[in-house]
């Protein structure tokens, strides 16, 4: 039954393809890691998603694709060192994949129940988590069996104080995780505003997903995703003019600050990174775990190569140096900076923003039936942005598919609505 759940709307043939084939390749990335067969299934994936989009005519592209293609373009004309493509080969494949999406797709085949595919790697997380939790050494040792690299990975993490990553790279679990809370949320949303009744599986998958994100003991993917939901119940609340709802919200938030300060001033540590981080930052201590000395070497081979920079992915010879274990700056504009410059930094940023500019734009003006896709492109922008000024967001394993998915429903609502005021 849950399968089925998941799979129906992906399953239909007017919705699968070819945008299933990409989103089950980014779906089931964390079977590589897990059981290595991932690189041979996802180039299957990928040949199957080329193959139905050139089998098409080209829809005519409009703004969104053709931003999206420059920057995808900017990407390319920044990689220096062909050892760089060596090492990143996964990831430009990946970016070739998301170009020829872009070209060949069609609006119509962008639908939000296609994206239900993305609660499968939210669910092996959450039987992964309740396991450890019921037996770790049960559940490590069975891990080392399957996936030693894995087992050495979560080792570490979990002495690192994060929770158990299903993927060699936490941050696309993180990513894994809000993507099947995004669906869920508009999915409830939707059911609102049609005035229809959300189900019970849907409220307790909301917040099992929560559960999940805090369990992941993230900071960054917490800051995150709370700066997501404000900005999403903030937006949906002052659209409707309900200022007594602000009220309640604003009195609800200062309600937990209240609190957390009365906790805070005894001082109180617990088994937890999250909540240790907040009682560092009221005690004045430095919780940036590093990210400070990053942050210095990039302002420093910025002001050495400010017009071209080092080229794409240059960062990670210098941060080695740091930290073995880090291989980019944790902050999107600096690691920009320095390795493109400030010209081409310049161009990226503007294109990510004019991305943001035009979901607002849209949603002024958009029917009950494209608004949930702007609002789940609302709230991708809203984590990637918040993400990003903490964290490696465009060198996670399929980073420019993750970015693409939150595109694709802006892509689809400016086809549609272009076409009908056209017509």
């Amino acid at each position: 039954m849950i399968l089925k759940y998941i799979t129906c709307g992906s399953l239909k043939k007017d919705r699968f393809f070819p945008l299933g084939f990409l989103l089950m390749s980014f779906s089931f990335f964390f079977l590589y890691d897990m059981f290595a067969v991932t690189p041979t299934f996802n180039i299957i994936l990928w040949a199957l998603t080329v193959f139905f989009l050139f089998k098409r005519k080209m829809e005519r592209p409009k703004p969104i694709k053709i931003l999206f293609l420059i920057l995808i373009f900017l990407v390319f004309l920044n990689i220096r060192k062909m050892e760089m493509i060596k090492n990143n080969l996964y990831n430009y494949t990946s970016l070739i994949i998301v170009g020829c999406t872009l070209l060949m797709i069609h609006s119509k085949e962008i639908h939000l129940s296609s994206y239900r595919i993305l609660l499968i790697p939210c669910i092996i997380y959450v039987a992964v988590r309740c396991l450890y939790l019921f037996d770790s050494e049960l559940f490590l040792s069975y891990l080392e069996i399957i996936s030693p690299r894995l087992q050495i990975f979560s080792n570490r993490m979990i002495v690192e104080g994060y929770g158990v990553p299903i993927t060699l790279n936490i941050s696309l679990t993180e990513y894994y995780l809000f993507f099947g809370f995004n669906y869920l949320l508009i999915s409830c949303y939707k059911k609102v505003m049609d005035k229809q009744n959300i189900s019970i599986k849907e409220i307790l998958g909301i917040l099992i997903l929560i559960w999940a994100i805090f369990s992941l003991k993230r900071r960054t993917a917490v800051v995150a995703f709370l700066v997501t939901i404000l900005m999403f119940f903030f937006f949906i609340l002052s659209k409707k003019g309900k200022g007594l709802y602000m009220i309640l919200l604003a009195g609800f938030s200062c309600g937990i600050a209240l609190t957390l300060y009365i906790f805070l001033r005894n001082h109180v540590r617990l088994d937890n990174r999250i909540w240790n981080t907040v009682i560092s930052l009221a005690e004045g201590n430095d919780v940036s775990t590093g990210r400070f000395a990053l942050y210095r070497k990039a302002i420093e081979v910025f002001q050495n190569h400010m017009v071209s920079g080092i080229g794409w992915n240059g960062f990670s010879q210098y941060s080695i140096t740091i930290d073995p274990n880090v291989s980019n700056v944790h902050n999107l504009i600096l690691q920009l900076l320095c390795e493109t410059g400030l010209i081409i930094t310049s161009i990226i940023i503007l294109l990510l923003s004019i991305f943001f500019y035009f979901t607002l734009l849209y949603l002024k003006r958009a029917d009950s039936i494209h608004k949930p896709y702007l609002l789940f492109t609302f709230n991708c922008l809203i984590f990637f942005f918040t993400a990003s000024m903490f964290d490696n967001v465009i060198y996670t394993p399929n980073g420019w598919i993750t970015i693409l998915i939150g595109i694709l429903p802006l892509i689809k609502v400016e086809s549609e609505m272009g076409r009908n005021r056209s017509n």
